[in-house]
């Protein structure tokens, strides 16, 4: 079988061969000589056309010599080097970076405007409370901070995708679309407004945020299976730790007191407090009144030390020494829980005192009160070393850019966006 081409020439000159002899034929049915010239009329319609019309006269345009010659000949010539152009362009400001990768983090790309649309409020709203070398600091620890937590993210999504059953994996795909239709029936099954929703929202489309979310759905799987999961705490390590740090769990209490001092000749201002707590106003708002001598309003903390071998009592209330003046401790222990007492003149005679307890805060606790804090406190401790160890393990057989390098050059990037008087106190 030949090639298409060959066959469509063949069928070409066979319709050549079948016009040749169709003419044969024609001319071997008569013996006169009937052959004629062709001319170019032959090929022309003989049916009668209206005549085309004529065209129309071009408009005319009547111009004097002197308008014709208008600017023609108004050349002025000077000798020299041609004169340098004014209307030079002007640059509107410093040249402004639009976007660049600033490095690698686990393959992943590091990208300026991704970076600072997570960061970008925290720097701006930083810039306009603090002075050019302060905000540098501070925004720096911002930056450090951020990548930290990008570079961690990535590690860990990456091994939980490594570690992921074939199955599992293919959840994947599945999990993204279940996001989306979520998405969409959040907002009454309409795929377009659940696209306007994920743009006014969070600036990203809806396969954007499905896959965001997925991100973050690895992360909790992986952290989960290699930290939260080993943390284990036993009844020993809680009674080890009660024992060995009793004071943790049972802070000094703290005595509350609300006190009113008035000088013992201001006979108006006195008066005026007895009507008062005569009428039953609140002793606090009495306190605050400009005649009081006491600082922050009347209030008043005083802490009571103890230990595990002799904890607080209320016993131990009566014996406190709140203030030099004795009279006033006398006054103050004999107090129950939210009464008051006064006047109490100081034995120089100089002031009045009135004093109302409010409370005793932090009374001590059994350890059975303060078993779930107790755990709370191990398992968090024992976290923090899980995850310390975790993350030194991916760090160590990651690849990403030099970090001091990419924090270098964000900073740049930061000041010269968010605070450009701060450029000239950029580190060398």
């Amino acid at each position: 079988m030949g090639p298409p081409g060959g066959m469509f020439m063949n069928r070409i000159w066979s319709v050549v061969l079948i016009v040749v002899c169709a003419a044969a034929a024609g001319c071997a049915q008569t013996s006169t000589d009937t052959r004629s010239r062709i001319s170019s009329s032959d090929f022309v319609d003989t049916a009668e056309r209206s005549p085309e019309p004529a065209p129309a006269d071009p408009p005319q345009f009547v111009m004097s010599v002197e308008e014709a010659r208008r600017g023609v000949v108004d050349i002025q010539a000077s000798p020299g080097a041609p004169p340098e152009p004014t209307d030079q362009p002007t640059r509107s400001g410093r040249p402004i970076l639009i976007d660049a990768k600033v490095g690698d983090i686990h393959g992943k790309p590091i990208y300026v405007n991704e970076f600072f649309d997570l960061i970008g409020d925290r720097l701006e709203a930083s810039a306009r409370d603090h002075q050019p070398q302060e905000w540098l600091k501070e925004a720096t620890g911002i930056i450090v901070n951020q990548l930290h937590q990008e570079r961690k993210n990535e590690l860990a999504v990456g091994e939980a995708r490594s570690s992921l059953p074939p199955q599992a994996r293919q959840g994947l795909f599945s999990f993204i679309d279940r996001y989306r239709q979520d998405l969409e029936s959040q907002n009454f099954g309409s795929a377009t407004r659940a696209e306007q929703s994920a743009q006014e929202s969070e600036g990203l489309n809806t396969d954007q945020l499905a896959a965001d979310q997925l991100e973050q759905q690895l992360i909790e799987y992986e952290l989960n299976r290699n930290i939260d999961a080993q943390i284990h705490v036993t009844k020993h390590d809680e009674r080890v730790e009660w024992d060995r740090n009793w004071i943790r769990y049972n802070p000094p209490p703290t005595v509350e007191l609300i006190r009113i001092y008035v000088r013992a000749t201001e006979t108006e201002a006195i008066a005026d407090i007895e009507a008062r707590l005569e009428a039953g106003e609140p002793f606090e708002e009495i306190a605050k009144s400009d005649f009081n001598m006491a600082p922050d309003e009347g209030r008043w903390q005083i802490t009571i030390n103890h230990t595990r071998e002799h904890p607080y009592t209320p016993d131990m209330f009566k014996e406190t020494t709140f203030i030099k003046v004795e009279r006033f401790n006398e006054a103050i222990r004999r107090l129950e829980l939210g009464e008051w007492t006064g006047p109490i003149e100081e034995s120089s005679g100089r002031r009045l005192a009135w004093f109302r307890l409010e409370g005793v805060e932090n009374l001590p606790r059994s350890f059975y009160d303060a078993q779930q804090k107790v755990r709370g406190y191990l398992e968090y401790m024992q976290r923090a070393d899980r995850e310390a160890d975790y993350w030194n393990k991916l760090m160590r057989r990651s690849d990403f850019t030099d970090f001091d390098d990419m924090v270098y050059r964000l900073q740049q990037i930061a000041a010269e966006r968010y605070y450009p008087e701060a450029v000239e106190y950029l580190p060398e």
